[in-house]
């Protein structure tokens, strides 16, 4: 979410950006100000990624591969 009431520096999240298209460290991580940063614990539970998968495509119709 962005705007006046955005609760976070934008330029930091811009500039996270910019370090991971010019080939900063790594793929698939959680990244914050240009660093990395642990996920919740269940965020890598993929019996839960499945679960929410089947759910959202109940909900909306639309199946993945």
């Amino acid at each position: 979410m962005g705007g006046s009431g955005a609760s976070d520096d934008i330029e930091a999240a811009v500039q996270t950006y910019v370090f991971l298209a010019e080939g900063g460290q790594g793929t698939g991580k959680h990244w914050y100000h240009s660093k990395e940063r642990k996920c919740h614990s269940e965020a890598g539970d993929e019996a839960k990624q499945e679960k929410l998968l089947r759910e959202l495509e109940g909900i909306s119709g639309v199946s993945l591969p």
